[in-house]
């Protein structure tokens, strides 16, 4: 079961981003994460309303197309590295393939065979990884030579879609925690 107690330092906390960013497929977890969020918040000190009530299902898989679908007729936040560090803008440019190598250099390959690497979801899943194995230095590279050059990028355009507070507050925490630990060096 999810708990918010301390993760804000670990790598359970970026399993939590993780799956946040994942097509909602589970309600449970939606409700736990609603704690977890309002946790993570008071951590990181974010404002977060925890009176609200969590999101519905239904309507939380109708914002993650909403947002991250992408559609020839309308503007989204797409959760990829490649979408914001390639000319093109196009999924599976040279950002997946960099995204893969860091990967690699300590063995492990993306879980998703249906999803790019450079999905937001397993770069912050890899990044709980490296905290969990202690990988500082090659955490402190992903973050500065990878992560951190496209992630505030998508986030800054995912709130200007104006999405509902599920996906504004995992945002916010991601980005929270990100400078946190890049600032401690990636211990």
């Amino acid at each position: 079961m999810l708990s918010s107690e301390s993760m804000s330092g670990n790598g359970e906390a970026f399993r939590f981003l993780a799956n946040g960013f994942l097509y909602p497929e589970d309600g449970d977890f939606i409700d736990a994460g609603w704690r977890v969020l309002s946790g993570l918040s008071h951590d990181l000190s974010l404002p977060f309303d925890l009176q609200m009530d969590p999101p519905d299902l239904i309507e939380l898989q109708a914002e993650y197309i909403r947002l991250f679908i992408s559609t020839p007729t309308r503007q989204l936040a797409p959760p990829y590295a490649s979408c914001y560090l390639s000319r093109s803008r196009l999924l599976n440019q040279e950002a997946a393939q960099e995204a893969l190598n860091y990967y690699r250099e300590v063995g492990v390959e993306p879980k998703s065979s249906t999803e790019p690497p450079d999905h937001i979801a397993t770069e912050l899943a890899f990044v709980a990884h490296l905290i969990d194995h202690g990988h500082v230095t090659l955490l402190s590279r992903f973050l500065e030579g990878h992560l951190l050059k496209w992630y505030p990028r998508f986030f800054s355009l995912l709130l200007q879609l104006e999405p509902p507070l599920w996906y504004r507050q995992l945002g916010k925490v991601t980005g929270a925690l990100l400078e946190k630990i890049h600032q401690k060096g990636g211990h």
